[in-house]
């Protein structure tokens, strides 16, 4: 069994899902879900439970078997040994290093307890037709969203993602300018001569008084504060203009045309920002060389515009 570990917002926690789900079929067993991160109040909510995913759970004692915690001080410090024999990725305790981008969590084995963000198609594109069946939102859409859809699919729709909220007050995330958003907006423009774009933020009325777009567009404001919703209808566009997003990173993969363009700011993060004393843990933890490797965080043909 491959246990993987859930934690941050709804984006990271679809990024820890399609590891699991991509490790579980490389491997031919079976996977669950540690949720134990938000036993403690957070700041985030579970939501993968908005999803049609394999939805298993793992049991504290799972995952204290898994990590030799049900044994006795002897035997856990003699199995913990045995464990850094291995290659890391073979070990049953698996943490990512951010510090840059590992192929070989790929070849984790079918036991072991995962740690990270997975922030790459890289890890479960030899799953994706499987992920985009599994990170579908439950339902049916509601009748305003039905007739946005319609919209969406009958032209040259793009969704253009506007990502606020905690990013904002954050140095590390390097939150998105409108002047990012007007540049690709023209950019995708000059691509898509009679591109219509859907306007979604977390943030309505900020985003409606300060993006001032020089083409066709509409403000999605119907939806909040449901996101998932958002997401679903982000999925029906043709293409898509993202910020540093991991929820608009979604929006954008989900889409399935072999044909849709992506535009993505040039820089994920403010690395520069690792440096300040605030994100010491964050570094100790994620990243000890002091940076992290954000480049395979864009898939394939996707564009990187001036941020």
């Amino acid at each position: 069994m491959i246990i993987v570990r859930i934690h941050m917002g709804i984006g990271n926690q679809m990024f820890q899902y399609a590891f699991a789900r991509a490790a579980s079929i490389r491997n031919k067993t079976g996977f669950k879900l540690d949720l134990t991160w938000f036993d403690k109040p957070r700041h985030r909510e579970y939501g993968l439970n908005r999803f049609n995913i394999e939805e298993h759970v793992a049991t504290q004692a799972e995952i204290d078997h898994l990590l030799y915690r049900d044994r006795g001080p002897a035997g856990r410090r003699l199995r913990l040994l045995g464990q850094k024999l291995r290659p890391y990725y073979r070990r049953n305790f698996v943490r990512e290093n951010l510090s840059r981008f590992d192929p070989n969590l790929r070849r984790v084995g079918p036991r072991a307890y995962v740690w990270g963000y997975f922030s790459s198609e890289e890890y479960f594109r030899d799953a994706a037709a499987v992920i985009r069946r599994d990170l579908t939102v439950k339902g049916r859409p509601s009748p305003a969203n039905e007739a946005m859809i319609a919209r969406m699919e009958a032209g040259e729709s793009v969704c253009l993602s506007v990502r606020r909220g905690d990013f904002a007050a954050n140095p590390l995330y390097d939150l998105c300018k409108p002047d990012y958003f007007l540049r690709a907006a023209d950019r995708m423009a000059e691509r898509v001569p009679r591109a219509h774009f859907f306007v979604f933020c977390d943030d309505n009325a900020w985003v409606q008084a300060h993006l001032k777009l020089r083409h066709p567009h509409t403000f999605v404001t119907h939806n909040y504060p449901d996101f998932y919703e958002d997401l679903r209808l982000m999925t029906h566009a043709r293409h898509h203009i993202i910020p540093n997003s991991t929820f608009s990173w979604w929006g954008a993969w989900l889409a399935d045309d072999p044909k849709k363009i992506v535009m993505a700011p040039e820089r994920w993060l403010n690395l520069a920002a690792l440096r300040d004393p605030q994100y010491a843990d964050l570094v100790e933890q994620w990243c000890p060389s002091g940076t992290m490797d954000c480049a395979h965080v864009y898939p394939e043909g996707w564009e990187r515009v001036q941020s």
